[in-house]
């Protein structure tokens, strides 16, 4: 299991790595997926328990660090400078980077409830829905307007 109680000096900040909100959403998809898989396996586990201690494994390790969208993510940082995911990240540092992500929680939690793996993923997916709608698609809609006036023109 993950303890999610270590001091916040011996783990390193997620937001180290300045990685976008959709690869940490991704990395919570895959330890989400991993714990439902582990608990219908072994019903010694319980889901309450890996919901807010996530066992982080080889298996997410690899599932992560080898996923299409880790491995774009990477190109395309190194043609623009932004952060990378690591390519020698170690599975400890893995589970200090699922540590960082329940330490910082959720924004607005002001009933002090425990970050659980579906509570993060939903504020996760919902904040890259937003910078969708908000930033991404906006962006592209400009630049097929600018291209299609040159076009035009």
């Amino acid at each position: 299991m993950l303890d999610t109680n270590k001091n916040k000096k011996d783990n390193p900040s997620i937001d180290q790595y300045g990685w976008d909100s959709h690869i940490i959403l991704l990395l919570l998809q895959i330890v989400l997926h991993r714990q439902q898989y582990l608990c219908h396996k072994d019903s010694n586990l319980s889901e309450v328990e890996c919901a807010k201690n996530p066992v982080i494994d080889d298996f997410i390790f690899n599932t992560f660090i080898n996923h299409k969208l880790v491995k774009y993510y990477n190109i395309m940082s190194k043609n623009t400078r932004n952060s990378v995911v690591p390519t020698d990240l170690t599975l400890e540092e893995l589970k200090q980077i699922v540590r960082s992500i329940y330490s910082r929680g959720l924004p607005q939690n002001e009933n002090n409830d425990p970050n659980t793996l579906v509570a993060l993923c939903n504020y996760y997916y919902f904040k890259r829905i937003d910078e969708l709608e908000n930033n991404i698609l906006p962006k592209i809609k400009k630049q097929l307007q600018q291209q299609q006036n040159k076009v035009l023109n």
